[in-house]
This record gives structure tokens, sequence and C-alpha cells, in this order.
């Protein structure tokens, strides 16, 4: 199941938050004690060499877990068909490999964390909270992520991921499970709002 709405930005190109599919909250791996390992506002690219190649991270689960194609709290991970439609609108992204470990159940999977660009390129006109951890309506300017495929909203307190649609067709296309994208505007100049 996929959760897909429609929006077109103002450049004719359409761009999404991504988001975990509803139907995969609750059973989606829930990533424990990972304040301790893992900095989200470190996943940058001038910090890529500060993670280890691979790390061990504990979840919780009963027997229900489902691993999606797609993880994004406490932030992104990726499945390996992700990871590689990624490379091909990124080539350049760093990955780090995460394994995710439900000792009780037995159960493990094998993630990527993308070291994303992260791109100031929120329109004046979008509506965030003060602490800049949510974004209630989002308008990217299309002159600071013009050929970009997906990255990091840069400059806010919590990590949100932009997909273009023809890289979110890709996923679909490989029948990626688990992701949900919202429609964000996006603004041809750089105005004021």
């Amino acid at each position: 199941r996929v959760l897909f709405r429609s929006g077109y930005g103002g450049c004719g190109m359409r761009y999404f938050i991504l988001k975990q599919d509803p139907a995969y909250q609750a059973v989606a791996p829930a990533v424990l004690k990972w304040h301790h390992k893992i900095d989200v506002r470190r996943i940058q690219r001038m910090h890529a060499a500060d993670f280890p190649e691979v790390q061990l991270l504990l979840i919780d689960g009963d027997g229900r877990i489902v691993f999606p194609d797609v993880i994004v709290f406490p932030f992104l991970l990726v499945s390996e068909m992700v990871r590689d439609v990624i490379w091909m609108y990124e080539p350049h992204t760093i990955f780090k490999k995460i394994v995710l470990l439900n000792r009780p159940g037995r159960q493990k999977a094998l993630y990527y964390m993308p070291v994303l660009e992260q791109v100031t390129c929120l329109d004046p006109s979008s509506d965030i909270s003060p602490d800049r951890r949510h974004i209630r309506h989002c308008v990217l300017q299309y002159p600071a992520i013009r050929d970009k495929g997906i990255f990091f909203i840069g400059n806010l307190n919590k990590q949100y991921t932009v997909l273009r649609l023809d890289a979110a067709e890709s996923m679909f296309h490989r029948r990626a499970k688990g992701i949900g994208l919202d429609p964000v505007e996006v603004k041809e100049d750089m105005g004021d709002g």
C-alpha cells in the first residue's frame, strides 16, 4: 500500500516530503536507545566519517514486526532496493549500514542510512513551528533545489526528506512498501513569500 497525494510545485516539477505510510506505523520497527549512538543533527556529508560503516541498533516489537522499505523515524533508513534508487538520482550519496535486531523475536534486517545533502530551501511563506521541528505547510524555493532528486531540508531541528516525483515513481515501480508522500509547494523565485 502506498500513501500518495498528488500536488504540483510552482515550477511544474512535483516534490514530496517522504513519510511513513500510516498503515506501517504500528508494525514498523521501533528503534531503541538510538540517541546514544546516532546524533540526527550530524547526519550530514561533512560528518559522514564520524559514523561507523556498520552499526547495530536494537528494535522493539513483538512478532508482528514488518520491515518496510523506508523508515523515517528516528532518522531515514532505507532498504537495499531504495538505496539503489537513491544512487540513481544522487550518485554521490554516502550510505552507512544499520543492522536492526529484535533479540526476543530473533528478527533482524539490514538497512542503509543515507547521508543526503542538506539544502536550505524553505521559502519564508512556509509555516514552521517556533522550535523548527514541525512543518505545517512546506513551500520550497526551486532555485535552491534545481536538479536534486532526494535531499534533506536544511536549517530544521528535525530530519525532513524531500523526494522528486520521478525518484518516487522509481521506488513505486520496484514495489517499495511503507512509503508515504506529502506534496509540497514549490516557488520558482526566491522571493519574500
